[in-house]
């Protein structure tokens, strides 16, 4: 209605043309009050009117604000009025009484009885139909025009506070230095409709003099083009402010006109964007636009635009000309009559049978807003999911349009599609979860003719309905829609194409007037794989695997091929040197675009590609007289090829030979190139590493790692290609890694040669080898090896349980009852938004107590921060972390999804903070993947190797094999994958948690703990895994979820205590706030049960045991490239002669190389003999002492 003139202005209240102040005022809220039916029945806000004029407030919303804390709104709802056009006199208020669901059915007179007023329903008092305002979080109302320009705005309980209180007005006030935000006066009893004199301006503002109407300006394109949004495009001006501007639009199917309220896009811009979906089947759109002031109103003339490429036919087919079709193909044929009086044929035959029909699929579609990202909210059709939008729309409105499938559509049956509010996992209710809330409007479903139909009982499309799990929401619409008869004006058949040859067909479509004809392809055949490998045959040498596709239908649309089924690109080059000897199968799968699929099968073999040599004379060990020998070696090759032959000069040493010195010793830094501290072994030690007798030399700790350290004085000038060659065997503990190395001379770092592992009940009987250039590993004639037990990092205790520690707390786990400790965090985000001190308390407390509670690891599950793009977060979080880094605690950090944007899932302010650079050179750091989004620590604490693994916010693909990877690499160790989002708080998994729990925790044996956040709760849940397949549980995964970030103040630094107790074997678990100085959280959304626990190292599969390395046997030859004969063309069985002449009496050593034709080699072992002054060749054995390396190199 037009405004009224109000009543005369209050006495001391007169027109003030000076005053600057917003027109409509927020003076009181009332968030909590009385309850009704367990919901608050009288929640309320207060609006006056501070100008010398009524107001309509139907040109005015009243939005609901989220805000961040910088006061930028991470999301806004609209709450519209009930009516919506009302007149606020002069001076006068209007009471917003919310409507919840539970108070729905109350009065006025309900109303009135509970604050002593005497308000009227569509007079001073309207509803809002909404779930109302929060008690504990910090909440705006916002009263803005109806084309988005903000009036005046109120806040409560930012920064923490708790403005709220039962039945008390949050009390709100003009503020002259900021007209458009109200300041927070107090607190007082509920006083709706009541404003008193230091609330409001003491004059009235005088609206400025409105002399013209809006001038309406029209941009829009001439054309709609179907598939794409169509923009109405306008530029509305007004000499005061344009409140309201609406565009009313009709269609070719749809006469009656919708109204769409528009907002502004920057100063005077409007646009109304009509969705791809509502131009389905429309031939022509029509559209005014009615503008108005608040006084004076402008209506444009209606503008009729043609929707481009419609087909008008009277008949028309669901078929293009030169279309492939292929199994069994949906035909359609309509019209615009019903009952529908086309027929369809194929090659002039009718087909049979055919249904009534829609023409098309007819397409569901709403506005949402105010999603949360992850959630799945859903559009189902019964129990069949149409369509996931976990999108977080926020403050943004969008439409969401979902095909419905024909079969769900039947004539005479009602076509019910239903939006549910989802949770993290999956687009249903559960009680026992969180359920996204968010607002649905404009709900409809929109025919293949054009027409739309709304939802029985849903009239206004412009209603928003509140969806979600809290009080007043609906946790699910069911839109019904009763189907018209005469929307179904196409028959349809589905032709079995199978029945037919492939090739072109004819489908017609006829009324009896009008004829419709396209011609079709038949394709009911794959592509053709071809392939020059030969089936059977053995190949040696390069293979070139490729295969030719061809497709003579619809065409290739992909190419699949696997090599003994890891996927390869076609052309893959292998070779017989690279395959291992046997069949290997290929297999090339072939889909053209209309599905067909052929698959080719090749097998092939390849050989055992390893010539080999035996030296048969001098025996290993002779004695030969003379300066001249002759050297004897036979060859062989498993496939009889033509060798190549060289006898080289090489020496051989082992531990007791003077120029091997072998040392032992135990480090914390399995890395380490300091080993300094290494002790000498004795002789009688070094004669037990001498031999493969069973006699051996040994190291170990219980908390350290054990190491043997070999230098070998092999010489210089060795010649070009030499090579040292090493073989050591000897034992570990059951359950041990144990690897060798060589130094790089260059870097002083160790290189890995091999590395054996007595997991799974293997022997703990071992051997280690390795070959590498003498070029970069031997310094002044010296190679240096070492054998080492176990990877990472094993920190020293800093107290033991025998230590007299004072406790931190009164209710600390006695110092006596454990070994050491491991810290967790997570979900920090809100301290480094708002309360960093709450962050440094946790690291303060941890770094205090590191030495009483031999604290050894911190981890983090992610949400560093609040907002990934602020940086003042970051700058917040860096020196808590920077007192982890000085200290050196081992510590790992994880993204979460506010580190990243959520699905943007952008790490590169993560990457920059804490990426690979911070953490790369600590020596429990293992690796990382993508620059830390993944990460892994190796840390031993307790005597206990613990793989720490974690994976950032949003793993894919390549992150989850990533992590398949690292895992299969470390059997040893006790396996901690940490992930930010995994468990609900009920236990719960959600899409992507579950494909983590099905292909990285069930699939690798050492996982054994899963810990996360996300979630604010705390629980645990228990799995059990059959890793053998036999039927039978073989392991336990303790899967713990802790997140406090709701608690006040981000969490009040709660933290995690993960005490280790070898005696007790048991995991203590305990949750502490240093800040607080309080085990436990009262939050009665926390069960205690989860908050303090214990677990048994068995079911963790954790036994501390005693590291043991020992040494039997050492062996050390040096290849020189000092060639003494060559031989070419030489057959598989031959035996190879040369004299190696001028020698000098001494021990000298020779070893053979042998060369397939395909590249192939085996270098042969080196045997030595030693010469002796004298005429001819000595028999077998040493005459008298064996002589010193007389012909080592050097």
């Amino acid at each position: 209605p037009e405004p009224t003139p109000g009543p005369e202005p209050t006495p001391g209240r007169v027109p003030d043309p000076t005053l600057v102040a917003a027109p409509l005022q927020i003076t009181e809220l009332l968030p909590d009050s009385r309850n009704v039916g367990g919901s608050d029945g009288y929640e309320f806000i207060e609006l006056y009117n501070a100008t010398t004029e009524p107001i309509d407030f139907g040109q005015y919303t009243l939005d609901y604000l989220y805000p961040g804390a910088d006061l930028v709104s991470t999301n806004v709802v609209q709450w519209p009025s009930t009516p919506r056009s009302v007149v606020v006199p002069s001076e006068g208020t209007l009471v917003l009484w919310v409507k919840n669901g539970p108070n729905d059915a109350l009065t006025d007179d309900d109303f009135n009885a509970a604050f002593g007023t005497d308000l009227t329903l569509g007079e001073d008092l309207v509803e809002i139909f909404t779930a109302g305002m929060a008690n504990g979080a910090a909440r705006g109302l916002e009263v803005v025009t109806n084309t988005g320009f903000a009036v005046n705005r109120a806040y409560y309980n930012l920064d923490g506070a708790d403005d709220t209180a039962a039945d008390q007005g949050i009390q709100l006030g003009h503020d002259p230095a900021d007209p458009v935000r109200q300041v927070l006066l107090g607190t007082a009893p509920a006083s709706p409709g009541t404003v008193s004199p230091d609330q409001v301006p003491t004059g009235l503002v005088v609206p400025p003099a409105d002399t013209a109407a809006p001038v309406v300006t029209d941009a829009t394109a001439s054309e709609a083009v179907p598939g794409r949004p169509f923009v109405i495009d306008l530029v509305v001006t007004d000499d005061v402010q344009v409140r309201t501007v609406t565009v009313e639009v009709t269609t070719s199917a749809d006469p009656e006109p919708v109204a769409h309220h528009l907002e502004a896009v920057g100063q005077d811009g409007y646009q109304h964007v009509i969705e791809p979906v509502d131009l389905i089947g429309k031939r022509w759109l029509q559209y005014r636009v009615v503008a108005t002031d608040g006084t004076r109103t402008t209506t444009t003339e209606p503008r009729r635009v043609p929707v481009a490429g419609v087909d008008q036919s009277p008949v028309r087919l669901s078929v293009e000309d030169g279309a492939f079709v292929s199994g069994t193909t949906r035909l359609a044929a309509a019209g615009d009559v019903h009952p529908a009086t086309v027929r369809l044929a194929v090659d002039g035959q009718p087909v049979e049978p055919v249904r009534p029909s829609l023409e098309a699929e007819p397409v569901f579609a709403f506005e949402a807003t105010a999603t949360d990202a992850f959630f799945r909210n859903g559009v189902l059709v019964g129990d069949e999911v149409l369509h996931v939008f976990d999108e977080g729309y926020y403050a943004a409105e969008v439409t969401v349009a979902t095909p419905v499938p024909l079969r769900l559509v039947q004539q005479g049956d009602e076509l019910v599609v239903s939006v549910v509010a989802g949770t993290k996992a999956w687009p249903r209710i559960d009680p026992d979860e969180n359920n996204d809330d968010f607002q649905v409007r404009g709900l409809r479903l929109v025919l293949p003719d054009g027409r739309t139909l709304r939802p029985v009982g849903y009239d206004d499309p412009a209603q928003w309905l509140p969806m979600g799990d809290s009080a007043g929401k609906l946790d699910l619409f069911a839109a019904r829609f009763p189907l018209p008869d005469d929307v179904f004006t196409a028959v349809a058949h589905d032709w079995d194409t199978t029945t037919r040859t492939d090739g072109p067909a004819v489908v017609t479509a006829t009324d009896g007037s009008t004829t419709v004809e396209r011609t079709v392809v038949v394709d009911n055949t794959g592509p053709t794989v071809t392939t020059d490998l030969e089936p059977g045959r053995l190949y040696q040498g390069p293979v070139v695997l490729d295969a030719r596709v061809q497709d003579a239908g619809s065409g290739v649309e992909s190419v699949v091929a696997t090599l003994d089924g890891a996927t390869v690109t076609l052309p893959y080059t292998t070779s017989s040197l690279d395959l291992p000897a046997g069949d290997h199968t290929l297999e090339v799968t072939a889909r053209d675009v209309v599905g067909n699929v052929t698959t080719e099968t090749v097998v092939f073999a390849t050989p055992e590609e390893r010539p080999g040599s035996e030296a048969l004379s001098p025996a290993d060990g002779d004695v030969v007289r003379g300066g001249s020998v002759l050297l004897r070696a036979r060859v062989s090759d498993p496939t009889d090829d033509v060798l190549a032959v060289e006898l080289r000069e090489g020496v051989r040493y082992d531990a007791t030979d003077p120029e091997v010195t072998v040392a032992r010793g135990v480090t914390q830094v399995a890395a380490g190139t300091d080993r300094d501290d290494a002790v000498v072994l004795t002789g009688e030690e070094l004669a037990a590493t001498a031999g493969a007798d069973g006699v051996d030399a040994e190291v170990s700790s219980d908390a350290a790692f054990p190491y043997q350290l070999v230098r070998v004085a092999v010489g210089q000038d060795l010649g070009p290609d030499a090579q040292v060659r090493v073989s050591w065997a000897g034992r570990a503990n059951p359950g041990a890694k144990v690897l060798l190395h060589v130094r790089d001379v260059a870097t002083g770092a160790w290189v890995e040669l091999d590395r054996a592992l007595t997991t799974g009940g293997a022997s703990t009987a071992i051997s280690l080898g390795g070959t590498v250039p003498v070029a970069g590993h031997v310094e002044d004639g010296t190679v240096t090896l070492l054998v080492q037990h176990s990877e990472g990092f094993a920190g020293e205790d800093r107290s033991t349980r025998d230590d007299d520690v004072v406790p931190y707390h009164p209710q600390d786990v006695p110092r006596s009852e454990y070994d050491a400790t491991i810290v967790w965090e997570s979900d920090t985000q809100y301290y480094n938004e708002s309360f960093p001190e709450r962050q440094l308390d946790i690291h303060r407390y941890v770094l205090d107590q590191r030495d009483e509670m031999n604290i050894q690891y911190l981890l983090h599950t992610g949400d560093v921060v609040d907002d990934f793009d602020q940086e003042f977060q970051w700058l917040n979080a860096d020196p808590a972390y920077r007192m982890l880094d000085e200290a050196g605690l081992p510590y790992g950090v994880l993204a979460g999804n506010h580190d990243v944007g959520g699905a943007r899932a952008d790490y590169s302010a993560f990457s920059r903070w804490f990426g690979a650079a911070r953490f790369s050179a600590n020596p429990w750091w293992g690796g990382d993947f993508q620059d830390n989004r993944g990460h892994y620590d190796l840390v031993t604490v307790a005597g206990i190797d613990f793989l720490m693994l974690s994976m950032g916010w949003a793993p894919g693909d390549e992150a989850i094999a990533w992590m398949n990877e690292v895992l299969a690499r470390y059997p040893e160790r006790v396996a901690v994958v940490n992930l930010h989002e995994y468990m609900l708080t009920t236990g719960g998994l959600g899409p992507i948690p579950q494909r983590i729990q099905d292909e990285v925790v069930a699939t690798n044996p050492n996982v054994r703990i899963v810990t996360s956040g996300h979630y604010h709760d705390a629980f645990t849940r228990v799995d059990g895994f059959d890793d053998d397949g036999d039927g039978t549980e073989d392991r336990l995964v303790h899967q713990m979820l802790f997140d406090y970030q709701a608690l006040p103040e981000g969490g009040q630094s709660f933290l995690r205590l993960l005490h280790l107790d070898n005696e007790g074997e048991r995991l203590l678990v305990r949750t502490f706030s240093p800040y607080l100085m309080q085990y436990n959280s009262e939050d009665p959304a926390l069960d205690l049960e989860h908050q303090e626990f214990d677990v048994p190292y068995a079911d963790l599969g954790i036994a501390p045991v005693t590291k043991v390395l020992a040494t039997d046997d050492l062996v050390v030859e040096v290849l020189t490239g000092r060639v003494i004969a060559t031989q070419d063309g030489v057959a598989s069985g031959s035996v190879v002669e040369a004299t190696w002449a001028d020698l000098l009496p001494g021990e000298h050593g020779w070893y053979v190389v042998t060369r397939d034709p395909y590249g192939a080699e085996h270098v042969g072992p080196v045997a030595t003999f030693t010469t002796v002054r004298g005429g001819g060749s000595g028999g077998a054995g040493a005459e008298g002492p064996r002589p010193p390396h007389a012909g080592a190199p050097g």
